[in-house]
């Protein structure tokens, strides 16, 4: 669990609310955007396993929520929050959904009920754009290009800032089959590491080299295939090749895929000059150095502070602030 800048706080302030897959979070911003509040529960996921079920993670959700707002009371007045930001969707396409967010969505409804403050639906992928312009300190930017690169998500996208607030969002790129996050845990769970298997795989790269053989960049365009990298991986780890070498080469062929991704897509989108890039494989020290080297004499490379990166309610609270403050 995670709280930053915990202090008491009189102003008016900004409620999210997430319920992602695998973290129930909320935060708190204040009138002069400071997270004053950022609270988060990673979800149990039993050991051997490659996720949750749905419905395994809503249960998880509705008995973490007491104990979050529990401690967010210890540090803010609720009577000084002025509107509620929660995610419903995992991004603004018809048909997105997933049961999990239905839990943000509840819970939002029932505080707006009680204080008679609105609420502001928004998407988790919102919330990362949200999170990722807070993060890199970049509140005015308009056009630019995001990887949104998770567990669940690696998509490729043209963001245009309609509003403070608002984003008009078009996928230009991504994975056709897994995202780089379950390529990552998939290997991770195979060698025996926890899920998810992120900061593991990355702890043991950093003794690893990449080994010393093509290995399979599978890529069309903006568009990345990770099955045929996952087959291939799998196959070393049954042969006992060395596990710190295999996990540097899993992330090297992530980065390097979506290095090749950006670097395919800005020769459609000439007028972009920058990219963000968000989500929880964002925070692996090991991609963002690679993807620095390949792309920073192309465009402005940005990464979020690393507490931004993963799910977390902070974007959510932030779009609040920049709702009311516009």
């Amino acid at each position: 669990m995670l709280g930053i800048n915990i202090i008491m706080s009189q102003n008016k302030l900004y409620l999210g609310i997430d319920t992602s897959a695998y973290k129930t979070s909320i935060a708190i911003i204040d009138d002069v955007g400071k997270v004053v509040c950022d609270l988060r529960k990673l979800l149990d996921v039993k050991k051997g396993s490659r996720g949750l079920r749905q419905q395994e993670a809503v249960f998880q959700h509705l008995n973490n929520l007491p104990d979050l707002f529990e401690k967010a009371r210890e540090i803010i007045d609720y009577s000084n929050i002025i509107n509620v930001v929660a995610s419903t969707r995992p991004r603004n396409v018809e048909g997105s959904y997933m049961p999990v967010f239905n839990v943000s969505k509840v819970q939002a409804q029932i505080i707006s009920s009680l204080l008679d403050v609105p609420i502001i639906n928004c998407s988790h992928q919102d919330g990362h754009i949200g999170a990722a312009l807070l993060g890199c300190n970049k509140l005015a930017v308009k056009d630019f290009l995001l990887f949104h690169i998770s567990g669940g998500t690696t998509e490729l996208l043209n963001v245009h800032r309609v509003k403070p607030f608002e984003f008009k969002v078009k996928v230009i790129g991504g994975t056709k089959d897994i995202s780089c996050g379950q390529l990552i845990d998939r290997i991770g769970v195979k060698m025996g590491l926890e899920f998810p298997s992120g900061i593991e795989l990355e702890k043991l790269a950093m003794d690893g080299v990449i080994i010393p053989e093509k290995l399979p960049q599978n890529i069309d365009k903006t568009w990345i295939n990770y099955s045929g990298a996952e087959t291939y991986f799998y196959k070393l780890i049954d042969k006992s090749y060395k596990a710190s070498n295999i996990a540097r080469s899993v992330l090297y062929v992530v980065a390097k895929t979506l290095s090749s991704s950006v670097l395919n897509a800005i020769k459609d989108n000439s007028g972009i000059k920058s990219i963000i890039f968000a989500g929880g494989v964002a925070s692996n020290i090991y991609i963002r150095d690679l993807i620095k080297e390949d792309l920073s004499d192309k465009l402005e490379v940005y990464f979020p502070d690393i507490k931004y990166c993963s799910d977390n309610a902070v974007g959510n609270a932030y779009l609040g602030y920049m709702r009311d403050l516009y």
